[in-house]
């Protein structure tokens, strides 16, 4: 060894290595990490450091709080207008005008109407009542028999623009000599269309007896695709949220009864008006606008289950699909596929039919003659057809519906399309054993991770399709335990490793075999959910080993950018059970979801460096524990010792909000596993206050002495909210004396 030089410590890129002897640890891989990543999460640099903070999705659990979230994943739809925020004023009426001018002089769009006789005349659409409200009323003193009077709005929205019209309705009539009901519609003409119907009730507003609206609306009026909707936002008022296409907007009074009215004599006005609860208060009282346009017409929703009730929603919110309650059986895993709009869930008894634009169970009904199979745990679609598999009867058996048609079980309609059942087509072959797994690898290819073989369909049976056995010995650990990257590698949790498929097919590659097989080897597979999910941000996987009942776990992160694997620990009730991704439209919309133990879903988020309680209704920050060692490092030979005088380290430029704080411990002996140990020959510790607390860049040389044969160092951080990351840390070294002992 030269007379003097530097040991350099950079972030162990490779990861965990637990296959090799200490002696002979790979550069650049750790012997043992926790919660820590290669890239660093908030610049996403090559550089490592501790791994994002999580928080609760949503403020409630679901399921009732006490069963664990057995599914979740994602679906997008075409976008519904009412997800768009109207926030454009393009109009607001205050209805200051005096009795008899006319409103349409403030929009021309605006033109009264009625449906009865012709010969009977009506006022013009005015500012009314106390210069307060805008009414319609019948101008002849003479019977008017039932019939609609009101207004209407013309508009012609943009494609991709909402367009919201609030208004406050009442109906008046004098001595209560007619009566009216309030309707607000869209329409192609007068008295035609959908409403939203409001009922009239009679009440004294300033010694006028008025009927005016006073209901709350039910569930919103179910819509078309590119029609309006009618949304209740408040009591007494309506929104409408359109999306394209022409429309009008109607404001109706529907006359009940026939009444006789003078137009000039005092209290006779006859129809109905628009006003606050006050008639003699100035308000607001229509107000339209619109919303920006956006550049894709998508929507993700996500969907969950728990307790037997599917959920769906969005990032911000999540609730019941309609009908759920008498749909999967409580507290077993589900899993769901999607056909065009709707979603196919079984829980190993039913199948259970969503109607993913109206969220709503529908009835599972059948097309013609067959019969679905039973009791399958396992769905997916392949090829355009529903295939189900983990037959809890028969494991080995699968099942396609016809080609497009998820609802037709004819197995005998002599078709290439038609339904099949493995054993159906005698030369498509036999799965070996229980189907653990079934992945839609490619079009052309579907995986069967069975319990200890691997096996390939190879196209469609009803075209030729034929069973390849493409492992003897290598199995699935679970429903969920494989994923696919956005390049279509298959990668899985399998039997003994980690491995992963080229698209295309082929033999299995295990890409944990000289690293950290005795983790997978470990793994009890009746008491552990095995989980992956493809993050596209990180690049990578994660691995969820979560133990069936509770208890610490830890799980595995697969990077892809390095190849290497991490130790990731959360707080018990995360579990997590299942895990998705949601891919929303910005950035930060984007979140790698996990369904917990007691109903409550979690996500990672970079902005924050702690988890939090999962024990209290209100969950608290609770700190993360990362740590990583470098080494163990022998600078020299195995005879001679080595002097250390110094550390000098280069920690990472601050990000955003996060504070820096890492601690450290350098440790020595007469070995490299002693230099590991609890209780090696020497150290030289800093305690938090002596360490890197919000700091960053190049450090000073801090003038720590030692010697020994063999080094290690222990990086981390405990304290809450913060998160340590460094570049390169620098140890000046000189040769020692020879080892006598």
């Amino acid at each position: 060894m030269p007379a003097s030089q530097s040991i350099i410590w950079g972030f162990p890129i490779k990861g965990l290595d637990i296959a090799h002897s200490k002696h002979d640890q790979p550069q650049d891989s750790t012997p043992d990490c926790l919660n820590v990543l290669p890239y660093e999460p908030v610049s996403g640099r090559l550089r490592g450091g501790s791994r994002p903070g999580s928080k609760r999705s949503y403020a409630t659990a679901i399921g009732g709080g006490t069963t664990p979230v057995n599914y979740l994943g994602t679906y997008t739809l075409p976008l519904d207008a009412g997800t768009i925020v109207p926030t454009n004023v393009l109009l607001t009426e205050t209805f200051t005008d005096t009795d008899g001018v006319a409103l349409n002089s403030h929009n021309s769009a605006w033109t009264a109407y009625y449906t009865y006789q012709s010969s009977y005349a009506y006022d013009t659409f005015n500012g009314g009542v106390s210069n307060s409200s805008a009414y319609i009323h019948s101008n002849l003193a003479r019977p008017i028999q039932a019939g609609l009077i009101g207004a209407k709005y013309t508009a012609n929205p943009s494609i991709g623009a909402a367009y919201s019209v609030k208004i406050t309705m009442k109906a008046t009539t004098v001595g209560n000599q007619a009566k009216m009901g309030i309707g607000v519609r869209i329409g192609t003409a007068n008295g035609t269309g959908i409403y939203a119907d409001f009922l009239p009730c009679t009440a004294t507003v300033d010694g006028q007896a008025v009927n005016y609206v006073n209901k709350t609306m039910g569930q919103v009026t179910t819509i078309p695709a590119g029609s309006p909707q009618f949304l209740e936002t408040l009591d007494h008022i309506l929104e409408l949220r359109v999306n394209g296409n022409f429309f009008t907007f109607y404001v109706d009074g529907n006359l009940l009864l026939s009444f006789v009215s003078s137009a000039n004599a005092t209290n006779t006005k006859v129809g109905f008006y628009w006003g606050g609860f006050s008639i003699t208060t100035d308000a607001d009282n229509f107000i339209i606008s619109n919303g920006n346009p956006v550049a894709q017409y998508r929507q993700t929703n996500v969907i969950a289950v728990s307790g037997g009730i599917i959920y769906e929603g969005n990032q911000s919110t999540l609730n019941p699909i309609s009908g759920t309650t008498n749909g999967l059986v409580p507290g077993v895993p589900v899993q769901i596929a999607y056909f065009g709009t709707k979603g196919y869930a079984v829980d190993g008894t039913n199948i259970v039919q969503i109607n993913m634009t109206a969220n709503l169970i529908e009835t599972y009904t059948l097309i013609g003659a067959g019969t679905p199979p039973t009791n399958c745990t396992l769905a997916c679609i392949w090829n355009g057809r529903l295939m189900l598999a983990g037959k809890r009867d028969a494991p080995d058996q699968f099942f396609g519906s016809r080609g497009l048609y998820p609802n037709d079980w004819n197995y005998n309609t002599g078709l290439s399309d038609s339904a099949f059942q493995y054993s159906t087509y005698g030369t498509v072959g036999n799965v070996p054993d229980a189907i653990i797994a079934m992945v839609p690898f490619t079009d052309d290819i579907l995986v069967f991770l069975c319990d200890h073989t691997l096996v390939m369909l190879n196209g469609d049976p009803g075209s030729g399709g034929h069973l390849d056995l493409v492992s003897n010995a290598i199995g699935g650990l679970g429903p969920n335990c494989w994923t696919k990257s956005p390049e279509g590698v298959l990668y899985f949790a399998g039997t003994g490793g980690f491995y992963k498929i080229q698209p295309g097919g082929g033999a299995p590659e295990c890409i944990s075999n000289n690293t950290i097989n005795e983790i997978f080897k470990s793994i009890d597979r009746s008491q552990t959910y095995v989980t992956c999910c493809w993050d596209r941000d990180r690049w990578g996987c994660h691995i969820f080993l979560t133990p069936v009942t509770s208890g610490a776990a830890k799980h595995l992160y697969f990077d892809g950018r390095t190849q290497s694997f991490w130790y990731m620990q959360y707080p018990d009730d995360y579990g997590p059970i299942c895990a998705t991704v949601y891919d929303g439209d910005a950035a930060v919309d984007r979140v790698m979801m996990m369904g917990g133990r007691t109903g409550f879903i979690y996500q990672l988020d970079n902005t924050l460096s702690h988890d939090v309680d999962t024990a209290l209704p209100t969950p608290n920050p609770v700190g993360i524990t990362s740590y990583v060692w470098l080494g163990p490092f022998i600078p020299g030979d195995d005879f001679h010792e080595t002097k250390i005088f110094g550390l000098q380290a280069y920690l990472s430029d601050q990000q955003g909000t996060q504070v820096n704080n890492m601690n450290w411990t350098l440790q020595t002996g007469n070995d490299a596993a002693q230099a590991m140990g609890s209780s090696p020959a020497g150290f030289t510790a800093a305690t938090a206050g002596a360490g890197y607390v919000g700091v960053y860049g190049r450090r000073p040389l801090l003038l720590n002495r030692m010697r020994g044969l063999a080094f290690a160092m222990k990086c981390w951080n405990d304290t809450m909210d913060r998160r340590f990351s460094f570049e390169r840390l620098l140890l000046p070294i000189e040769p020692g004396a020879q080892i006598r002992t």
